[in-house]
């Protein structure tokens, strides 16, 4: 049996993102497209004769609130619980997504961590118990445990999957600064007038006409929007001036993924995209393509 496994843990982008209001749990009901990509971090999990959890990663936060430490304790918490002693763990990631840009990175690794302890050690979580697990950790780690394209209700754990598009090619742009997504709540919900700004019912019709769009109409005529974007861009100026050149570039849909700090623009030329991604680091920022994923890649 193989005592140490490497996963891509991939970034994702929101195409359509609606919020609801705050719940009582403190968490908001988010109504999105998730698309995971090709950007990716590498995690290499290994079993060893030690004790406890090593982490290796420059990863910005202490170690043990990173999301792939916090994976690792859980899953060993529930074999322990089932009577098997622990064995030691090794984590070792290189991050490629930036922390803080709405790409899900954070939670892609997490999941990466429970996917490979449940190859690792076997047998002692069902998909549903991960999902759980994963759930626990962070709202969006349960899409990152087997789907690659899904719409997204809940605070990120109901998932509905959706056979991907990939017949596009994306620009990530990373604007060089991270944003606080418990900022970018707060001032979505301080700037609305009511507590919804649209009902659910709404926000529901609106995500099941952004599925139709999805494989019915072109990108240049999606109808996606970003419930963060007209408060975030004002209080960031160059996000705006980011959609501004990924427009000015060619881009088919350009909007922002999740609440930021990470910009896309969709491409059905694949040239165009490449001239963006030049004009766009020559403006001074940090771009790079990507593309969809129709499945997870596969653990070495």
């Amino acid at each position: 049996m193989a005592d140490r496994i490497v996963m891509t843990a991939p970034a994702k982008i929101n195409l359509h993102l609606a919020i609801g209001p705050q719940r009582s749990d403190g968490f908001h009901d988010i109504f999105s497209i998730f698309q995971a990509v090709s950007l990716a971090d590498t995690v290499s999990v290994q079993l060893t004769d030690g004790d406890g959890i090593d982490l290796d990663c420059d990863c910005g936060c202490p170690t043990r609130s990173n999301t792939m430490y916090r994976a690792a304790e859980l899953f060993l918490g529930i074999i322990a619980a089932a009577g098997m002693k622990p064995p030691g763990i090794s984590i070792r990631a290189v991050k490629s997504i930036p922390s803080g840009a709405g790409l899900g990175g954070g939670s892609s690794d997490a999941a990466a961590v429970l996917r490979a302890l449940s190859v690792l050690i076997p047998g002692r979580l069902e998909d549903g118990e991960l999902a759980a697990a994963g759930a626990a950790i962070g709202s969006d780690v349960p899409f990152f445990l087997g789907d690659t394209c899904a719409l997204v209700r809940g605070r990120g754990e109901r998932l509905q999957t959706l056979e991907p598009r990939t017949d596009y090619t994306i620009v990530i742009v990373n604007p060089g600064f991270p944003v606080s997504t418990a900022l970018a709540y707060k001032t979505l919900d301080g700037s609305r007038q009511t507590p919804y700004g649209r009902s659910p019912g709404e926000m529901e019709d609106g995500l099941l006409v952004a599925e139709r769009a999805f494989h019915g109409l072109p990108p240049r005529k999606w109808p996606f929007l970003n419930d963060f974007s007209p408060v975030l861009v004002p209080l960031y100026p160059s996000l705006g001036h980011i959609l501004e050149l990924l427009d000015a570039g060619g881009a088919d849909f350009s909007a922002m993924s999740g609440s930021g700090s990470a910009l896309f623009g969709i491409f059905m030329d694949s040239q165009r995209a490449d001239s963006c991604v030049s004009a766009i680091i020559q403006a001074g920022y940090t771009a790079q393509r990507a593309f969809p994923l129709a499945r997870l890649p596969e653990s070495v």
